[in-house]
């Protein structure tokens, strides 16, 4: 039974991913559009993307919640009756309010790692002295000049996992990177060292939802009980019209 919930929380975790990485792709088309307006614009509207997007995926988690104390309350009357021996993927798919976190925590964790590790290890930007021009030779000799100068221009810039994990990173997080408009150097720093919470925020919208299942599925039953009682209603109001019109007939 263990791989079975194995499989089902998987199968959620790959459905919360899909969405991240959506998210991702949405951001990818909006930065060119958002990223030079001005801050009174640009937070707007992004936030809005962002809030869009949390709100999505409480909803989703939501939605797998109700399905799993549905098919938990199936079971339990299916078990009263007697005579049923439910298959082991069906019982790894009952509700429990764990499968939430865990499937979040699943979905998240290769990011999580990955930004975890760019935080640990961001530097600030360094930059290379370009050509210089003719003129400056002339200054070489002053150390006060010359030393500084043949100091940045000898030094050598080497691409490291870091910078190419904070790429995956910075595209995970798009929307995010939007939000801040052109960083400054320290403030591009800064967002590396927050991207593992910036990175959490959807799954962690998602695992909050999973947690409202039951209260969904209660909701959708009283909505049911009562579309099958509104008929019900309406022709015993429907009779009790009828009925004086009857008597009135018969005197």
């Amino acid at each position: 039974m263990k791989a079975k919930r194995f499989r089902h929380i998987a199968i959620g975790a790959l459905h919360v991913l899909g969405y991240q990485l959506a998210f991702a792709f949405i951001g990818l088309l909006i930065t060119p559009m958002f990223i030079s307006l001005s801050s009174v614009f640009r937070i707007p509207l992004v936030g809005i993307v962002i809030a869009a997007a949390v709100a999505l995926l409480f909803f989703e988690g939501s939605h797998r919640g109700e399905m799993d104390c549905a098919k938990t309350e199936m079971l339990n009357r299916l078990a009263e009756k007697g005579g049923y021996n439910p298959s082991d993927a069906e019982l790894g798919a009952r509700y429990r309010r764990l499968n939430g976190v865990f499937t979040a925590a699943l979905s998240v964790l290769p990011f999580l790692m990955i930004a975890g590790y760019v935080s640990i290890t961001a530097t600030p930007y360094v930059y290379v002295l370009q050509d210089l021009p003719p003129w400056l030779s002339g200054y070489f000799h002053r150390a006060e000049i010359g030393d500084p100068l043949l100091y940045a221009r000898d030094i050598m810039i080497v691409s490291t996992a870091t910078d190419y994990l904070r790429l995956a990173t910075r595209f995970l997080l798009f929307p995010f990177v939007c939000l801040f408009g052109e960083m400054s150097d320290e403030l591009s720093l800064l967002f590396d060292r927050l991207a593992p919470v910036f990175v959490l925020i959807l799954p962690s919208a998602s695992a909050i939802g999973y947690l409202f299942g039951p209260a969904r599925r209660k909701k959708t039953v009283q909505l049911i009980e009562k579309a099958k009682n509104t008929p019900r209603k309406r022709l015993k109001k429907a009779a009790k019209r009828q009925t004086p019109r009857e008597k009135k007939q018969l005197i």
